[in-house]
Protein backbone atom coordinates (compact mmCIF):
# COMPACT_ATOMS: atom_id res chain seq x y z
CA UNK A 1 0.00 0.00 0.00
CA UNK A 2 2.80 2.37 0.97
CA UNK A 3 4.55 1.75 -2.34
CA UNK A 4 1.31 2.43 -4.19
CA UNK A 5 0.80 5.83 -2.52
CA UNK A 6 4.46 6.69 -3.00
CA UNK A 7 4.04 6.10 -6.74
CA UNK A 8 0.84 8.13 -6.89
CA UNK A 9 2.38 11.04 -4.99
CA UNK A 10 5.51 10.98 -7.15
CA UNK A 11 3.39 11.06 -10.30
CA UNK A 12 1.34 13.94 -8.93
CA UNK A 13 4.48 15.92 -8.08
CA UNK A 14 5.87 15.40 -11.58
CA UNK A 15 2.60 16.52 -13.19
CA UNK A 16 2.40 19.54 -10.88
CA UNK A 17 6.00 20.57 -11.54
CA UNK A 18 5.52 20.15 -15.27
CA UNK A 19 2.38 22.28 -15.13
CA UNK A 20 4.16 24.97 -13.11
CA UNK A 21 7.11 24.92 -15.48
CA UNK A 22 4.85 25.26 -18.51
CA UNK A 23 2.87 28.01 -16.81
CA UNK A 24 6.03 29.95 -15.93
CA UNK A 25 7.35 29.58 -19.48
CA UNK A 26 4.06 30.83 -20.92
CA UNK A 27 4.09 33.71 -18.44
CA UNK A 28 7.68 34.57 -19.38
CA UNK A 29 6.84 34.54 -23.08
CA UNK A 30 3.84 36.74 -22.42
CA UNK A 31 5.81 39.15 -20.21
CA UNK A 32 8.63 39.48 -22.73
CA UNK A 33 6.67 41.59 -25.17
CA UNK A 34 4.52 43.55 -22.74
CA UNK A 35 4.51 47.28 -23.29
CA UNK A 36 4.76 50.01 -20.66
CA UNK A 37 1.03 49.75 -19.95
CA UNK A 38 1.27 46.06 -19.00
CA UNK A 39 -0.65 44.82 -22.05
CA UNK A 40 0.66 42.46 -24.72
CA UNK A 41 0.77 45.38 -27.16
CA UNK A 42 4.32 46.69 -27.61
CA UNK A 43 4.41 50.44 -26.96
CA UNK A 44 6.92 52.36 -29.09
CA UNK A 45 7.90 56.01 -28.81
CA UNK A 46 9.87 57.45 -31.73
CA UNK A 47 11.36 60.92 -31.51
CA UNK A 48 13.17 62.95 -34.17
CA UNK A 49 14.10 66.58 -34.72
CA UNK A 50 12.72 67.10 -38.23
CA UNK A 51 9.41 68.61 -39.26
CA UNK A 52 6.49 66.58 -40.59
CA UNK A 53 7.39 67.61 -44.15
CA UNK A 54 10.83 65.99 -44.08
CA UNK A 55 11.64 62.63 -45.59
CA UNK A 56 12.84 61.53 -42.15
CA UNK A 57 9.36 61.94 -40.71
CA UNK A 58 7.75 60.21 -43.67
CA UNK A 59 10.18 57.29 -43.29
CA UNK A 60 9.21 56.92 -39.64
CA UNK A 61 5.56 56.97 -40.70
CA UNK A 62 6.34 53.95 -42.90
CA UNK A 63 7.93 52.23 -39.88
CA UNK A 64 4.84 52.92 -37.79
CA UNK A 65 2.47 51.62 -40.46
CA UNK A 66 4.53 48.46 -41.00
CA UNK A 67 4.70 47.60 -37.29
CA UNK A 68 1.03 48.27 -36.58
CA UNK A 69 -0.20 46.39 -39.65
CA UNK A 70 2.05 43.35 -39.23
CA UNK A 71 2.28 43.02 -35.44
CA UNK A 72 0.79 44.06 -32.12
CA UNK A 73 2.51 47.44 -31.83
CA UNK A 74 1.29 50.88 -30.81
CA UNK A 75 3.66 53.49 -32.25
CA UNK A 76 3.74 57.20 -31.47
CA UNK A 77 5.99 59.57 -33.45
CA UNK A 78 7.17 62.86 -31.92
CA UNK A 79 8.65 65.18 -34.62
CA UNK A 80 9.95 68.76 -34.41
CA UNK A 81 12.32 68.02 -31.50
CA UNK A 82 9.32 67.77 -29.16
CA UNK A 83 11.32 65.39 -26.97
CA UNK A 84 14.65 67.18 -27.42
CA UNK A 85 17.36 67.75 -30.00
CA UNK A 86 19.30 64.95 -31.68
CA UNK A 87 21.77 64.45 -28.83
CA UNK A 88 19.01 64.51 -26.21
CA UNK A 89 16.97 62.02 -28.23
CA UNK A 90 19.91 59.63 -28.46
CA UNK A 91 20.41 59.90 -24.71
CA UNK A 92 16.70 59.20 -24.21
CA UNK A 93 17.02 56.04 -26.32
CA UNK A 94 20.16 55.00 -24.48
CA UNK A 95 18.39 55.48 -21.14
CA UNK A 96 15.24 53.67 -22.30
CA UNK A 97 12.99 56.75 -21.99
CA UNK A 98 11.98 56.34 -25.63
CA UNK A 99 12.51 53.35 -27.90
CA UNK A 100 13.74 54.70 -31.25
CA UNK A 101 15.24 57.69 -33.03
CA UNK A 102 17.55 58.55 -35.91
CA UNK A 103 20.18 61.21 -36.42
CA UNK A 104 23.43 61.81 -38.26
CA UNK A 105 26.56 59.87 -37.44
CA UNK A 106 28.15 63.23 -36.61
CA UNK A 107 25.86 63.40 -33.58
CA UNK A 108 26.20 59.70 -32.78
CA UNK A 109 29.99 60.01 -32.74
CA UNK A 110 29.53 61.59 -29.30
CA UNK A 111 28.69 58.06 -28.15
CA UNK A 112 30.91 56.10 -30.58
CA UNK A 113 33.84 58.18 -31.95
CA UNK A 114 34.63 55.69 -34.73
CA UNK A 115 31.46 56.83 -36.52
CA UNK A 116 33.38 60.01 -37.38
CA UNK A 117 34.85 58.04 -40.26
CA UNK A 118 31.67 58.91 -42.18
CA UNK A 119 32.61 62.59 -41.90
CA UNK A 120 35.63 62.15 -44.16
CA UNK A 121 35.15 65.05 -46.59
CA UNK A 122 34.42 64.25 -50.23
CA UNK A 123 34.57 60.51 -49.46
CA UNK A 124 31.50 59.40 -51.43
CA UNK A 125 31.43 60.47 -55.10
CA UNK A 126 27.68 59.83 -55.36
CA UNK A 127 24.75 58.47 -53.36
CA UNK A 128 24.77 55.10 -55.15
CA UNK A 129 28.33 54.48 -53.97
CA UNK A 130 27.39 55.56 -50.45
CA UNK A 131 24.41 53.18 -50.31
CA UNK A 132 26.49 50.27 -51.62
CA UNK A 133 29.03 50.79 -48.83
CA UNK A 134 26.42 51.31 -46.12
CA UNK A 135 24.50 48.21 -47.19
CA UNK A 136 27.66 46.10 -47.30
CA UNK A 137 30.08 44.61 -44.78
CA UNK A 138 31.58 47.93 -43.76
CA UNK A 139 28.18 49.43 -43.05
CA UNK A 140 27.15 46.43 -40.96
CA UNK A 141 30.39 46.61 -39.00
CA UNK A 142 29.62 50.21 -38.05
CA UNK A 143 26.06 49.32 -37.04
CA UNK A 144 27.36 46.57 -34.78
CA UNK A 145 29.68 48.99 -32.95
CA UNK A 146 26.67 50.69 -31.36
CA UNK A 147 25.79 47.71 -29.15
CA UNK A 148 28.69 48.54 -26.81
CA UNK A 149 26.97 51.88 -26.16
CA UNK A 150 23.55 50.43 -25.35
CA UNK A 151 22.03 50.87 -28.82
CA UNK A 152 20.75 48.48 -31.44
CA UNK A 153 21.53 50.19 -34.75
CA UNK A 154 18.91 49.09 -37.26
CA UNK A 155 19.88 50.73 -40.53
CA UNK A 156 20.90 53.88 -42.36
CA UNK A 157 18.47 56.69 -43.00
CA UNK A 158 19.79 58.95 -45.72
CA UNK A 159 19.49 62.13 -43.65
CA UNK A 160 18.84 64.14 -46.82
CA UNK A 161 21.96 63.28 -48.80
CA UNK A 162 24.77 65.81 -49.30
CA UNK A 163 25.47 68.95 -47.33
CA UNK A 164 25.64 71.96 -49.64
CA UNK A 165 26.78 75.54 -49.04
CA UNK A 166 24.32 78.43 -49.10
CA UNK A 167 25.62 82.00 -48.93
CA UNK A 168 25.01 85.58 -49.95
CA UNK A 169 27.80 85.68 -52.51
CA UNK A 170 28.73 83.25 -55.29
CA UNK A 171 31.21 80.52 -54.36
CA UNK A 172 33.17 78.63 -57.02
CA UNK A 173 36.68 78.37 -55.57
CA UNK A 174 38.22 77.93 -52.10
CA UNK A 175 39.30 81.58 -52.26
CA UNK A 176 35.63 82.59 -52.34
CA UNK A 177 35.02 81.31 -48.81
CA UNK A 178 38.08 82.88 -47.17
CA UNK A 179 36.97 84.93 -44.17
CA UNK A 180 33.33 83.88 -44.63
CA UNK A 181 31.45 83.27 -41.36
CA UNK A 182 29.84 79.87 -41.86
CA UNK A 183 27.50 78.30 -39.34
CA UNK A 184 28.51 74.73 -38.54
CA UNK A 185 27.41 72.04 -36.11
CA UNK A 186 29.49 71.61 -32.96
CA UNK A 187 31.98 69.13 -34.39
CA UNK A 188 35.80 69.28 -34.59
CA UNK A 189 35.64 67.79 -38.09
CA UNK A 190 33.11 70.31 -39.40
CA UNK A 191 35.19 73.10 -37.91
CA UNK A 192 38.32 71.68 -39.56
CA UNK A 193 36.67 71.41 -42.98
CA UNK A 194 35.95 75.11 -43.20
CA UNK A 195 39.11 76.21 -41.40
CA UNK A 196 41.04 74.26 -44.06
CA UNK A 197 39.49 76.59 -46.62
CA UNK A 198 40.26 79.76 -44.68
CA UNK A 199 36.66 80.39 -43.60
CA UNK A 200 35.52 81.28 -40.08
CA UNK A 201 33.28 78.42 -38.93
CA UNK A 202 30.83 79.38 -36.19
CA UNK A 203 29.09 76.65 -34.16
CA UNK A 204 25.44 77.54 -33.64
CA UNK A 205 22.27 75.69 -32.66
CA UNK A 206 20.10 74.82 -35.65
CA UNK A 207 17.11 76.49 -33.99
CA UNK A 208 19.00 79.81 -34.06
CA UNK A 209 20.25 79.57 -37.64
CA UNK A 210 17.46 81.34 -39.53
CA UNK A 211 17.68 84.39 -37.26
CA UNK A 212 21.48 84.39 -37.44
CA UNK A 213 21.33 84.44 -41.25
CA UNK A 214 18.62 87.08 -41.22
CA UNK A 215 20.61 89.33 -38.89
CA UNK A 216 23.84 88.51 -40.72
CA UNK A 217 25.48 87.14 -37.58
CA UNK A 218 26.74 84.48 -39.99
CA UNK A 219 27.15 84.75 -43.76
CA UNK A 220 26.51 81.18 -44.79
CA UNK A 221 25.63 77.66 -43.70
CA UNK A 222 25.85 74.09 -44.99
CA UNK A 223 22.90 71.72 -44.99
CA UNK A 224 21.06 69.42 -47.42
CA UNK A 225 18.75 71.04 -49.97
CA UNK A 226 15.72 69.59 -48.19
CA UNK A 227 16.43 71.72 -45.12
CA UNK A 228 17.02 74.85 -47.19
CA UNK A 229 13.47 74.39 -48.43
CA UNK A 230 11.71 73.16 -45.27
CA UNK A 231 13.35 75.82 -43.07
CA UNK A 232 12.86 78.57 -45.69
CA UNK A 233 16.53 79.54 -45.66
CA UNK A 234 15.98 80.73 -49.23
CA UNK A 235 14.40 83.83 -47.67
CA UNK A 236 17.74 84.88 -46.17
CA UNK A 237 20.28 83.48 -48.67
CA UNK A 238 21.02 84.27 -52.32
CA UNK A 239 23.21 81.43 -53.59
CA UNK A 240 23.55 77.66 -53.21
CA UNK A 241 26.80 76.01 -54.27
CA UNK A 242 26.56 72.25 -54.78
CA UNK A 243 29.84 71.43 -53.04
CA UNK A 244 28.83 67.85 -52.10
CA UNK A 245 31.50 68.03 -49.39
CA UNK A 246 29.80 65.62 -46.99
CA UNK A 247 27.36 62.81 -47.61
CA UNK A 248 25.22 63.05 -44.49
CA UNK A 249 24.85 59.54 -43.13
CA UNK A 250 21.93 58.97 -40.78
CA UNK A 251 21.54 55.98 -38.48
CA UNK A 252 18.32 54.60 -36.97
CA UNK A 253 18.79 53.25 -33.45
CA UNK A 254 16.71 51.71 -30.70
CA UNK A 255 17.40 50.84 -27.07
CA UNK A 256 19.35 47.57 -26.98
CA UNK A 257 17.71 46.20 -23.82
CA UNK A 258 14.27 46.97 -25.22
CA UNK A 259 15.12 45.22 -28.51
CA UNK A 260 16.46 42.17 -26.70
CA UNK A 261 13.27 42.01 -24.59
CA UNK A 262 11.17 41.49 -27.70
CA UNK A 263 10.28 38.07 -29.05
CA UNK A 264 12.33 36.93 -32.03
CA UNK A 265 9.29 37.51 -34.22
CA UNK A 266 8.93 41.11 -33.07
CA UNK A 267 12.67 41.74 -33.38
CA UNK A 268 12.38 40.66 -37.00
CA UNK A 269 9.38 42.94 -37.52
CA UNK A 270 11.26 45.94 -36.10
CA UNK A 271 14.21 45.30 -38.41
CA UNK A 272 11.93 44.83 -41.42
CA UNK A 273 9.99 47.99 -40.58
CA UNK A 274 13.12 50.13 -40.44
CA UNK A 275 14.39 48.64 -43.69
CA UNK A 276 11.05 49.52 -45.31
CA UNK A 277 11.50 53.09 -44.03
CA UNK A 278 15.07 53.24 -45.36
CA UNK A 279 14.02 52.09 -48.84
CA UNK A 280 11.07 54.48 -48.91
CA UNK A 281 13.20 57.45 -47.88
CA UNK A 282 15.92 56.75 -50.41
CA UNK A 283 13.43 56.60 -53.23
CA UNK A 284 11.65 59.70 -52.00
CA UNK A 285 14.85 61.75 -51.71
CA UNK A 286 16.09 60.59 -55.11
CA UNK A 287 12.92 61.85 -56.73
CA UNK A 288 12.79 65.06 -54.66
CA UNK A 289 16.20 66.58 -55.46
CA UNK A 290 15.04 68.27 -58.66
CA UNK A 291 11.94 69.55 -56.85
CA UNK A 292 14.12 71.15 -54.16
CA UNK A 293 16.28 72.79 -56.81
CA UNK A 294 13.23 74.14 -58.62
CA UNK A 295 11.75 75.50 -55.38
CA UNK A 296 15.00 77.31 -54.59
CA UNK A 297 15.25 78.73 -58.10
CA UNK A 298 11.65 79.94 -57.97
CA UNK A 299 12.46 81.65 -54.67
CA UNK A 300 15.20 83.60 -56.46
CA UNK A 301 18.31 81.69 -55.45
CA UNK A 302 21.06 81.01 -57.94
CA UNK A 303 22.25 77.39 -57.88
CA UNK A 304 25.92 76.94 -58.73
CA UNK A 305 26.91 73.46 -59.92
CA UNK A 306 30.64 72.78 -59.74
CA UNK A 307 32.65 70.76 -62.24
CA UNK A 308 34.77 67.81 -61.08
CA UNK A 309 37.83 70.02 -61.44
CA UNK A 310 36.30 72.74 -59.27
CA UNK A 311 35.28 70.23 -56.59
CA UNK A 312 38.80 68.81 -56.78
CA UNK A 313 40.20 72.20 -55.80
CA UNK A 314 38.19 72.10 -52.55
CA UNK A 315 39.07 68.45 -51.91
CA UNK A 316 42.78 69.17 -52.34
CA UNK A 317 42.71 71.45 -49.30
CA UNK A 318 41.11 68.93 -46.93
CA UNK A 319 44.30 67.42 -45.46
CA UNK A 320 43.86 69.15 -42.04
CA UNK A 321 40.25 67.90 -41.85
CA UNK A 322 41.30 64.41 -42.98
CA UNK A 323 43.83 64.35 -40.15
CA UNK A 324 41.10 65.15 -37.60
CA UNK A 325 38.96 62.30 -38.95
CA UNK A 326 41.90 59.89 -38.68
CA UNK A 327 42.55 61.05 -35.11
CA UNK A 328 38.91 60.56 -34.09
CA UNK A 329 38.05 57.37 -35.97
CA UNK A 330 41.46 55.79 -36.47
CA UNK A 331 43.59 55.72 -39.62
CA UNK A 332 42.97 51.99 -40.11
CA UNK A 333 39.22 52.56 -40.23
CA UNK A 334 39.64 55.47 -42.66
CA UNK A 335 41.61 53.21 -44.98
CA UNK A 336 39.02 50.46 -44.60
CA UNK A 337 36.28 52.89 -45.65
CA UNK A 338 38.30 54.09 -48.62
CA UNK A 339 38.88 50.48 -49.69
CA UNK A 340 35.15 49.73 -49.40
CA UNK A 341 34.37 52.76 -51.57
CA UNK A 342 36.89 51.70 -54.23
CA UNK A 343 35.47 48.17 -54.22
CA UNK A 344 31.97 49.30 -55.21
CA UNK A 345 32.83 52.03 -57.70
Amino acid sequence: MKKRWTGIIAAAVIITLAGCSQGKQEEANGEKDKGSQGSSTVQVKIGHSGSESTSMHQAWAVVKEYLEENGDFDVEIYPNAQLGGDKELQEAVQNGDIQMTACTTSTLSTFEPRLDVFSLPFAFPDSETAFAVLDGEFGQKMLDLMEDQGFKALGYFESSSYRELSSNKPVRTPDDVKGMKIRVIQSPIHLAIWESLGATPTPLAFSELYTALQQKTVDAQDNPLELLVSQRFYEVQEYVTLTNHLFQVGMATCNLDWFNSLSLENQKLVQEAVQAGVEFQRELDKNSTDDYKNTLKEAGLEIIELSEEEIGAFKAMMEPANAVVAEKAGQDLVEELQAAIEAVK
